[in-house]
């Protein structure tokens, strides 16, 4: 089993700067001097070492770290591809949740923000500590937005969403 830095880096050299992994051997699909990985469905790349499927960005935090992480690794813009070290930090589950873009469902395009039909009105909403809080409602949209980003600066700090919209949630999980 493939989980030693030692041995992994016989297979590959990752560069922190553009967050790719290059392959040093040639094995099964990888060439020597190529990129190594796939994306995943969800947008992270993986790559496979010795019949071991890994997901690159806990990789590139072994590389450079010298262990594996002890929580997720959030990806601060929000690009699941984007394995450059800068790009990467340790995160709780709530922390990472709190970087992650609106859901495929959402309607509004912004997270926390929604149309609420019995009051016909727009109501925006945040998680905290694992209990919904309802911040308002508001006859205009862009009303309901300042209120869900003040109380994201207010309860996320550093760990709001600032990237693309994701397909993290939707009717497929």
């Amino acid at each position: 089993m493939t989980t030693d830095l030692q041995e992994l880096s016989e297979w590959l050299a990752y560069s922190p700067e553009t967050g790719e992994f290059t392959w040093l051997k040639t094995s099964g699909k990888g060439y020597a001097g190529r990129i190594a990985g796939t994306r995943h469905a969800k947008g992270y790349i993986t790559i496979s070492v010795r019949g071991r499927k890994m997901l690159a960005h806990r990789v590139a935090w072994l590389f450079v770290n010298g262990k594996w992480p002890s929580q997720q690794i959030d990806h601060v813009n929000g690009d699941k591809a984007d394995n450059r070290i800068a790009n990467l930090r340790e995160a709780t589950n709530a922390q990472n949740h709190c970087n992650r873009g609106p859901q495929k469902n959402n309607t509004s395009g912004v997270k926390g923000v929604y149309w609420f039909k019995p009051n016909r009105q727009w109501k925006a909403q945040i998680q905290v500590g694992g209990k919904q809080i309802t911040l308002g409602y508001f006859h205009e949209f862009d009303a309901a937005v300042r209120c869900r980003k003040e109380a994201e600066r207010k309860y996320q700090g550093d760990w709001q969403h600032k990237g693309p919209p994701t397909i993290a949630y939707g009717p497929d999980e």
